[in-house]
């Protein structure tokens, strides 16, 4: 500018909304968002709103913060959870009136643009009103319009199959009209149930059989398994209790999947432990292997005569399972009335033929 004068700007803030139109948290948010945006690691404005007890006062001191830098867009988050509040029967009850119109006194003061975020709930509190709104309000942008776009789900689709666990994977080529029905049906084109029924149907093909083929009728029977009342949820999108009903949902499904692989471990820990107890002991391999071989050289001895021998033999000697071969040939030979020189255990060295040895060894180092 003219004269070497310098204007500083915020070009927007994201400011998080506090529930129950909660005015004060309100106002305070706005400061603690142009703390954040200008690098402040103390909260000068977010305390200099909260240090004014008047509502009347925040508004003005906001008003005068947004002016100050020039905000050019102030976005309001969650904006659903400032326009309502909860009842004592936990409803969410409308209480838009004086905090849409600390929204509206903002704007027509200091003409910053105004961007909301929020879910249906609130898109139908602030449009109930529709001709008196329609001054104020400009665009919508549904942030669910990608899940009637085609190609967007195609990409989601596309994207998942590059993470899977099971034997029998998916290809492109496998996304036949009828899985993606399936998958649409089941998710409405919703990304993160179309992650979370994607996720359960690795789980499922997982903890069952690890060569299932995902199709249309896997997806479809996955879907009923852990998202029961989904469809239904889904289907009544508009409804006051939606989202509630839908994180209940997904966190029993998340539930469900737990209590399996809790119990897909404890089966595979009773296989493990079945393995031990089953497994032939040293003695009994042995014993079984001098059986075989003897009786497929030689019908001169009795079964039972070998297996006595055997089982002595082993008593008294020292014998592995590597040791085989060796086994059978000494039960060979005390069948045939031969002597073996007895398989000892290594002795440990004498402590005199120990220091004999040290002695040589450095004997023959000087």
């Amino acid at each position: 500018m003219k004269g070497g004068d310098e204007i500083y700007q915020i070009l927007y803030l994201i400011v998080q909304c506090p529930p129950n139109g909660n005015m004060s948290a309100f106002y305070s948010n706005i400061g603690k968002a142009v703390d954040t945006a200008i690098g402040y690691t103390y909260p000068a404005f977010q305390k200099r709103i909260d240090q004014v007890r008047s509502l009347g006062e925040k508004l003005n001191i906001v008003i005068n913060i947004i002016e100050r830098f020039n905000i050019g867009l102030i976005i309001f988050d969650e904006i659903q959870m400032f326009l309502t509040s909860k009842n004592s029967n936990h409803e969410r009850v409308n209480v838009k009136t004086e905090s849409f119109q600390a929204i509206t006194t903002i704007m027509n003061s200091t003409g910053v643009s105004i961007g909301v975020i929020g879910t249906e709930i609130a898109y139908r509190l602030i449009f109930e009103d529709q001709i008196h709104q329609n001054r104020r309000l400009g665009k919508t942008i549904y942030a669910d319009s990608y899940c009637s776009n085609h190609s967007t789900f195609m990409r989601i689709l596309n994207a998942l199959i590059d993470y899977q666990w099971t034997d029998v994977k998916i290809t492109k080529e496998d996304l036949t009209p009828d899985l993606l029905k399936a998958f649409m049906d089941c998710t409405h084109g919703i990304i993160d149930l179309i992650i979370g029924l994607y996720s359960a149907l690795q789980h499922e093909a997982l903890i069952t059989d690890r060569k299932t083929k995902i199709n249309e009728s896997f997806v479809r029977k996955v879907a009923k398994k852990y998202y029961p009342n989904l469809m239904k949820t889904i289907d009544n999108i508009g409804a006051s209790d939606y989202d509630r009903t839908r994180l209940a949902e997904i966190e029993e499904a998340s539930k469900l999947m737990k209590k399996d692989i809790s119990k897909q471990s404890d089966i595979e820990h009773e296989r493990t432990i079945s393995k031990i107890k089953n497994k032939p002991s040293d003695k009994d391999m042995l014993i079984k292997s001098a059986v075989a071989k003897i009786t497929a050289v030689s019908d001169d001895f009795k079964v039972n005569s070998i297996i006595d021998v055997s089982k002595e033999l082993y008593e008294t000697g020292n014998y592995s399972v590597t040791d085989e071969k060796q086994f059978t040939r000494d039960v060979m030979k005390v069948l045939s009335g031969k002597k073996i020189r007895a398989k000892k255990k290594p002795d440990r060295m004498s402590k005199d033929v120990m220091m004999q040895f040290l002695d040589n060894k450095t004997q023959d180092t000087n």
